[in-house]
């Protein structure tokens, strides 16, 4: 019985792992979304891969919300207008924001 725990204990603690990790990495993720956002045009190349980042880490460590924020900022990098990006962003920076202080 121990050794089929084995396997899933060693997955919680990578999860849990990870999961701080991402957690520790979301004020420097922020900052950088913020300096594409403010950049004059917009930088929806680097918004895009950064939001792209995010999204992936977040998917993997099982933050839906977080997930689905960054996805949907992604995608508006990539095809939408100002406003769209921007209702995007403020929605993403609201996940990061509540994120960054839940501790």
């Amino acid at each position: 019985m121990a050794d089929d725990q084995a396997p899933r204990t060693q997955d919680l603690c990578l999860r849990s792992s990870l999961l701080a990790r991402l957690r520790e990495g979301l004020p420097e993720q922020r900052v950088k979304l913020r300096q594409a956002m403010l950049a004059q045009p917009i930088d929806t190349r680097e918004l895009s891969a950064q939001a792209h980042r995010l999204a992936g880490a977040a998917a993997y460590c099982g933050e839906d919300g977080l997930m689905r924020a960054a996805t949907a900022l992604e995608q508006a990098a990539e095809v939408s207008g100002a406003p769209e990006l921007k209702r995007a962003w403020a929605a993403l920076d609201a996940v990061l924001e509540a994120a960054v202080h839940s501790d």
